[in-house]
């Protein structure tokens, strides 16, 4: 165990002690526990038992959630505080989502601000291991950074609940509450795994891991950590699976090429000098790629994710092999997740600085409705309509993974419509549709409607 390893980290837990839901409805017993009675051991626990089994659909991540990752996690304390973070926040989304009556506001609360004092532990210790450049370590730092995409996710699903609780009980009359959830922290995290994903294939014949009988396939998972009473969370349908995926696989590629002529037209114009308009048209050369990776690839070719060591080009010789195996993925899976995530590892940063304050100022109830009207629909200049389009699409693609992933859940739905709340139904055709004469119905707006069933 290294220096840095948790103090009385606790150990795996047994096959007596694992304890996994009859059914959907029955709630593990950590679940139940006021939070202030949460220990380390009882959220360590439930990584395990649960929270291991409920990340990806894929078979050969959630090996390694389940074995590697604890591991790791009883060596260095940032994987120790991250994985009880994420621990923390699947017991807040199990409360929520509970046919059982849910949890007080309150009681989840509580339960999120020990997973927030986890990720603030995590976040220090990852500084700490960025300061002192150890690439003994990279291992674990790019672990810890690959368990808070989750909680970074799942924490503002968690948040939105809060916030529409305390909406629906206030009294004093807040019309223009804005959303409590942004992608400022899954950006951050997701380039940081980027970062440090390249630094570990950097110079890879000075550094040689220390090999421990380690093979190309991870070996399969005790009984203890079997999960014999599958749930729809423990058993994720894939994107591809999703009601909605024949519609926005046929209908996606044209909606992106809509929006490259909206983006055409305004680079006949003075605009086209501007640095954030050709940072527009990166970030939708990027989302268009992902699109056809995901939709229209044969299954042979191979589409790497920006941290797939498989790049050609990238030394991979180095990594360990289930860490290879974690990190690859190829074209056309039945899981979209990382896919369709890594659209926020791709586009530049200038492309970001654009649209996260706008993201913002989202809002939970329409301005049209709100009362008084204090405001009026926010104006926007044109590249900033588009940008944000750009990210609407982006938003109506990751309405597959919802269930695919409770992490993400309903967060694409709720961008979605904070975005028109107060941006208007069509902000792109609100400022354009004057000048280009252009018109219909706004694709990621028609999505979100279907998937509400309107």
């Amino acid at each position: 165990m290294s220096s840095d390893s948790p103090s009385a980290a606790p150990r795996p837990v047994s096959s007596a002690a694992t304890s996994v839901p009859e059914t959907p409805q029955r709630l593990p017993s950590s679940e139940r526990l006021p939070p202030r009675q949460m220990s380390d051991t009882d959220l360590y626990h439930h990584y395990l038992s649960h929270t291991s089994r409920t990340l990806t659909p894929c078979p050969r991540s959630r090996a390694a959630h389940q074995l590697r990752f604890p591991t790791l996690a009883l060596q260095h304390n940032a994987v120790f505080n991250s994985m009880l973070a994420l621990a923390a926040v699947c017991i807040c989304h199990d409360q929520i989502t509970s046919n059982q009556p849910p949890a007080t506001p309150q009681v989840v609360r509580d339960t999120l601000m020990l997973g927030y004092q986890r990720y603030n532990s995590a976040s220090e210790q990852m500084r700490e291991m960025l300061a002192a450049g150890d690439r003994a370590k990279q291992e674990a730092l790019l672990v810890t950074q690959l368990l808070l995409v989750p909680f970074a996710a799942a924490s503002q699903q968690v948040n939105h609940w809060l916030s529409s609780k305390v909406a629906s009980w206030s009294t004093a009359e807040e019309p223009l509450r804005s959303l409590s959830s942004s992608p400022r922290d899954i950006a951050v995290i997701m380039k940081g795994i980027r970062t440090t994903i390249q630094a570990m294939t950097a110079d890879g014949d000075d550094f040689q891991p220390t090999q421990d009988q380690e093979t190309t396939t991870d070996p399969a998972a005790p009984a203890s950590l079997i999960d014999r009473h599958t749930t729809h969370k423990t058993n994720p349908p894939t994107a591809t699976s999703h009601p909605l995926h024949p519609l926005i696989s046929t209908t996606s590629a044209p909606a992106l090429s809509t929006l490259s002529a909206r983006l055409h037209n305004l680079s006949t114009t003075p605009l086209r000098h501007t640095p954030d308009l050709q940072t527009c048209h990166q970030a939708l050369e990027i989302l268009q790629k992902i699109q056809s990776g995901c939709f229209h690839h044969p299954p042979s070719s191979s589409s790497p994710v920006p941290f797939d060591p498989s790049h050609p080009g990238s030394p991979t010789h180095h990594l360990k092999p289930w860490l290879h195996t974690y990190l690859s993925w190829h074209a056309a899976p039945t899981a979209l997740t990382r896919p369709l995530l890594s659209f926020l590892v791709q586009v530049p940063q200038r492309y970001l600085d654009l649209i996260l304050p706008l993201l913002d100022q989202r809002l939970q109830t329409p301005l049209a409705t709100a009362s008084p009207a204090r405001e009026t629909l926010y104006h926007l200049s044109y590249v900033q309509a588009l940008a944000l389009d750009i990210y609407a699409h982006w938003s109506a693609l990751m309405l597959l993974v919802e269930q695919e992933s409770w992490w993400i859940g309903r967060l694409p739905t709720v961008t979605l419509q904070g975005l028109m709340n107060r941006y208007g139904r069509d902000p792109v055709a609100r400022e354009l549709v004057e000048r280009d004469g252009e018109g219909g119905d706004w694709w990621p707006g028609r999505m979100l409607r279907v998937a509400l069933g309107g």
